[in-house]
This record gives C-alpha cells, structure tokens and sequence, in this order.
C-alpha cells in the first residue's frame, strides 16, 4: 500500500503529461496554410488547367482536407468545384483557394488565341482623341472590352465596362455636345438605363451608361470640355448586377431606344492617357487615367 501511495503522484504527474503531449499533437494537427499549385501560370485562351489545393498542418503535411475555389473576374478565367481551371479570354487575373479562414491566392494570365482575329483595325492609340472617361488620377478595371462577347458581340462589340463603385464620377472621354440624356432609372432596374450621349463633331458619338438617378450632371445642348466630369455612375439597365460605366463610340447618335434609333454599331476606339492599348484595353487589368503633363 505504502508503495503504490509513492507511486501515485507519479502516475498522475505521467498522465498530466501524457495529455499535454496528446494535446500538442493535437494542435499540430490543425491547418495553418494552404498551398496552391502550380502558381503564376500563362495560358493561351481556351486552355484548361488542373489546379490543387493542398491544406497543411503544424507540422508540414497534408492534412487532406479540400479547398473552395474562386475567380477574380469568370470573363477571363473559370475555375469549377474541383479546381479546374479554363482560359476565357485575355488578361489577367486572381485565383483564390479558400480552407476555412484560411486562404492562398495566385496570378492567371490569359494571352489570346494564336491566329485569333482581331477585333480592329485600331488607330495609333498615342493619336486616339479619346480619354479614358473617368478623372486624371483615378484607376479602374475593365470587366468586359472588345468583342468579349456576352454584351460585347454584334451591334455592341466595341466598347468598355470599367467596373465602378455607385456614385463614381464619369469624364467625359473627348469634348462636344451634349445630345441626349435620360437620369430617371433607379439602381437595380434592368428595364431601364441611365445614360449620356455626346457628339464630337467629327461624326462620332461617344455614349455613356449604366448611369445613377440623378447622376447626369449635365443637359442636352451643353458643350463638354474632355476630362469634364458630366456622370456619376450606376447600376442601372443591364448590368449583370455589377455596378459599372460603358463606354462605346458610334458613328451616329441613333442608338437603340433613343429618339431617332436607327443602326448606328459600336466602332473601334482606344486612349491615349493610359498605358498602351494598341487593340483597346484588355480585360482583367486596371488602367489610369494618366495626366498628360
């Protein structure tokens, strides 16, 4: 009896410590990281890629657990349930593989189609009158450009959605007149677009849509001087739900639901105050309005 009473305390003083190294191993057991790969890839459009997640633990392994995936932007690249990745169309964008609170992330670039034809011809976009149509100083990225499809295909298939939040001031892109304005739609209604159209007197009409109520800050007859803000943006007509400005330039003012509607398509046009854009600029990246001084 006396011996097992010496030998007591060391039992429960083992088992203490038993249990705090059950409970370590425990605890390097739980995830800490996880990995994505391969990483930073280039894809030619229409190619798929396999991607994996792995989920690590304390102690280096893999624990085995699954990973959800996300795209940034599903105009350039798609990634299903299981990680497999497709190539939409040009630019480049963020993959994101999320275990928990835990999260990775990695670059996609997708490089157009060899032999893809273009969507041109484009002028010398140093030359291009046009400006980005928002003010010097500020960035946005482009969702959808040209001939994206979607939107962007047929009557529509040159022109621009820079994604924006609601209430983003519009510059005008070049100077003229202002020709038509309707401000009356309410954000969230796809029946209806808010929109501003402006004639460069060389034949050119530039439109701006999407708008906010109330968000024309200018009138039909008004002359624009360009980086003049005239709109704020909006969510209005279609827009997929996210809220963003188009920017297309015609060869007439007879648009689609306008007074005078007549066919009148989209026409190639690209900016001179941002970085180069021979074709127009590419989906999936951000591009500034660069001051010209």
């Amino acid at each position: 009896m006396k011996s097992f009473t010496r030998l007591a305390p060391c039992i429960v003083v083992c088992a203490l410590l038993l249990g705090a190294c059950d409970s370590n191993s425990s605890d390097s057991n739980a995830p800490v990281r996880v990995l994505i790969s391969p990483r930073n890839v280039t894809l030619v459009q229409g190619e798929r890629l396999q991607m994996t997640a792995r989920i690590i633990d304390g102690d280096g392994r893999d624990t085995g657990g699954t990973a959800s995936w996300s795209s940034s932007n599903t105009t350039v690249v798609e990634i299903n349930a299981e990680g497999m990745l497709t190539a939409v169309g040009p630019g480049v964008i963020s993959i994101q593989a999320r275990a928990e609170s835990l999260t990775d992330a990695t670059t996609i670039t997708v490089r157009e189609a060899p032999g893809a034809s273009s969507c041109g011809p484009f002028d010398s976009w140093e030359l291009s009158p046009f400006h980005v149509p928002y003010p010097e100083g500020t960035s946005y990225t482009l969702n959808q450009g040209n001939c994206s499809g979607f939107g962007h295909s047929g009557f529509w298939k040159h022109g621009y959605d820079f994604i924006m939040p609601i209430g983003t001031s519009i510059a005008a892109a070049r100077s003229g007149s202002v020709l038509f304005t309707n401000e009356t739609c309410t954000d969230g209604n796809s029946a209806c677009t808010n929109l501003i159209t402006v004639d460069h007197g060389d034949g050119t009409v530039a439109l701006y849509s999407h708008l906010t109520t109330d968000g024309a800050l200018v009138s039909a007859g008004d002359t624009v001087e360009q980086g003049q803000v005239i709109a704020l943006s909006g969510n209005t007509g279609l827009t997929g739900g996210l809220p963003h400005l188009h920017f297309s330039v015609h060869p007439c003012g007879q648009l689609p639901g306008l007074p005078g509607s007549g066919n009148c398509p989209s026409i190639p046009a690209n900016f001179s105050n941002t970085n180069p854009n021979p074709e127009g600029p590419q989906r999936g990246l951000s591009w500034p309005a660069i001051s010209d001084g």
